[in-house]
């Protein structure tokens, strides 16, 4: 009888509880210096009680972002979560040293991620969290810092055949300034392009295809904030074009004023700003344009607004200006509108739309020699109107299983058109 009674107590005892692995979505929402995505991908694989799953399957998102400060790069990690008795969205910053080796990068942010995990693994999981708080440092020495940035950039593409042959190069540098509440700086480039291609024959004469271009281009810029809401500044623009080209020389000098809707270190990058600027601009043209001017010297302003909000599964990206002459605004104006909708429509949906429209008066040359090819094709900026479009839209079924495998990844972003 005891035996049965024992055997009867083992087999009504509750065995080891079971428990399930935190489903989540990793989303890289922009990158900076350090790989951050890259490395918490790694980590979140090294955790047994965390499983990487697609957005249709996940407790919580995390979503990452990056921006840069001096050598620094500031990752923001935030968390958006469906699981009951945790928080909807948490969120972490981390400063990681781009100069450090990759073994010290991953090591830096490790700990952030675990701290934005923590009240997920809490709530779900609470065997499997271990909470120890330590007494900070009492002192620590800030590394020496300076405001001062300067930036160098070359390129060039090319492109050759025994009869065709282009050639695009640039270069250009700046330097610059940035604190909390203000900047400052100076850049300048240089673009050349070379194009060489055979003749047209037309009526027995010889047209030229070949065409070569050239831009220097050049700005200043001071800025400083007046609050958290308001900032005015100056922008200083300068250049010269070949003599196919509109300008032989031109200045812009405009004084500004905006108004932004978000801190200007918002951490996820969001924008929503509107600004007016008026100053002055003065002309001096390769070709005597319609209204019998070489040159021209007139006051000019502009309205602008500009937009990029980011709400977790939709990025809206907009920018609207007027441009016009200050006293005679129907000689010469421009308007422009660009916006950029980036949306997840569903688990297996995304869908990416931009469009954009300028509608200008821009008096072109006087006359056009039209057995020339660079006149004719560089005469296209006095057109009255401009339209642009883009529309990607994506369905993906992703893997649930949480591998990742980058094998052969050059080798699937190959031109579609099969250029190599």
């Amino acid at each position: 009888m005891l035996l049965l009674l024992l055997a009867s107590a083992l087999a009504a005892a509750p065995g080891p509880p079971t428990w399930t692995p935190l489903g989540v979505a990793l989303e890289c929402q922009s990158s900076a210096r350090v790989d951050a995505c890259t490395y918490l991908a790694g980590a979140l694989d090294a955790l047994e009680v965390v499983l990487r799953v697609p957005r249709s399957r996940a407790q919580v998102v995390l979503y990452v972002n990056a921006t840069t400060s001096g050598t620094v790069d500031r990752v923001h990690l935030r968390m958006v979560g469906t699981v009951p008795g945790a928080p909807g969205e948490f969120e972490q910053l981390q400063d990681v040293d781009s100069r450090l080796g990759v073994d010290e990068q991953r090591a830096g942010l490790e700990p952030a991620l675990l701290r934005a995990l923590a009240p997920y693994i809490a709530t779900t999981t609470p065997q499997a969290l271990q909470v120890k708080l330590i007494t900070p440092p009492d002192g620590r020495l800030d590394a020496p810092s300076s405001p001062w940035g300067l930036a160098l950039w070359m390129g060039g593409s090319g492109w050759w055949t025994p009869d065709y042959q282009s050639l695009n190069t640039w270069l250009g540098a700046g330097v610059y300034g940035l604190t909390a509440t203000a900047r400052w700086g100076l850049w300048g480039d240089y673009n050349m392009g070379i194009q060489r291609q055979p003749q047209l024959q037309v009526d027995g004469s010889e047209v030229s295809l070949s065409s070569d271009w050239s831009r220097i281009a050049s700005m200043g810029l001071v800025e400083r904030h007046l609050g958290p809401r308001w900032s005015t500044g100056a922008v200083l623009r300068g250049g010269h074009q070949d003599p196919e080209g509109q300008y032989r020389g031109a200045l812009r000098a405009q004084v500004c004023i905006e108004r932004d809707w978000f801190p200007s270190d918002d951490p996820r990058g969001n924008r929503l700003a509107a600004a007016w600027l008026v100053g002055g601009q003065a002309d001096w043209y390769n070709q005597t344009n319609t209204l019998g001017e070489d040159r021209a010297f007139f006051p000019t302003h502009m309205a602008l607004a500009s937009g990029s909000v980011r709400v977790d599964h939709i990025v809206l990206t907009v920018d609207l200006a007027a441009q016009a002459e200050l006293l005679h605004p129907l000689r010469r104006h421009r308007l422009v509108s660009s916006g950029t909708a980036s949306l997840q429509l569903g688990h297996r949906i995304d869908l990416s739309l931009s469009a954009g429209a300028t509608y200008k008066a821009i008096p072109g040359p006087a006359e056009v020699d039209q057995s020339s090819y660079e006149e004719v094709t560089r005469a296209s900026y006095a057109q009255p109107l401009e339209l642009t479009g883009q529309l990607d839209l994506q369905i993906h079924w992703d893997p649930t299983s949480g591998a990742r495998n980058n094998r052969f990844d050059a080798a699937t972003r190959l031109d579609a058109t099969g250029n190599l």
